[in-house]
């Protein structure tokens, strides 16, 4: 990415606004901006590091670093490839925590239903039921991710409180009316 033509427009705004206060002014400006082009290059370097830094939070694990050519920034991604499920003792199309796209059927229809393209979602949980999380995950030997998801697909596959009207419990009946 080069960096001069932002430097140069920003020379140029600078310029015409000093313009406004006479010739005197503009010389002053001209030769006050030669000395501020390598604060200026630092400072818009810094924000690309910065922003570079905030991106590669977002896409963990993938990373985007930017370093020097020359004098200018060029920008660096490492895109991790994704990890697949497999874990010993399970063929991974039958792993419990495969993902539906892993897991084949003979009907090819319900197949392209199935398999959804992966997404990364941020979330955010106490510090508590993160070690839980990872203490679960650890003893089932499975990634954190694996046993999120396949959390969540068991919450989705049961039927709603809803449908379970009336139980009976211990002198006391719970449903809603």
């Amino acid at each position: 990415m080069r960096l001069d033509h932002y430097i140069e427009t920003l020379k140029q705004e600078m310029l015409s606004t000093a313009e406004i206060g006479g010739e005197a002014m503009a010389d002053t400006a001209e030769k006050l901006l030669a000395s501020l082009e390598s604060s200026t290059r630092l400072a818009l370097l810094e924000a690309l590091s910065a922003a570079a830094a905030e991106i590669t939070s977002e896409l963990a694990p993938t990373t985007v670093e930017v370093k020097l050519q020359g004098r200018d920034p060029e920008f660096i991604v490492d895109v991790a490839p994704p990890v697949p499920i497999v874990d010993e003792g399970y063929p991974q199309e039958s792993h419990p925590y495969a993902s539906a796209s892993a897991k084949a059927s003979a009907d090819p229809e319900a197949d392209a239903e199935e398999a959804d393209d992966l997404v990364r979602t941020t979330l955010r949980l106490p510090e508590s039921l993160k070690r839980r999380i990872d203490e679960a995950a650890s003893r089932e030997g499975v990634s954190v991710n694996s046993w999120l998801t396949h959390a969540a697909l068991s919450s989705l596959e049961r039927p709603p409180a809803s449908d379970q009207a009336y139980k009976k419990g211990s002198q006391r009946y719970v449903g809603w009316a």
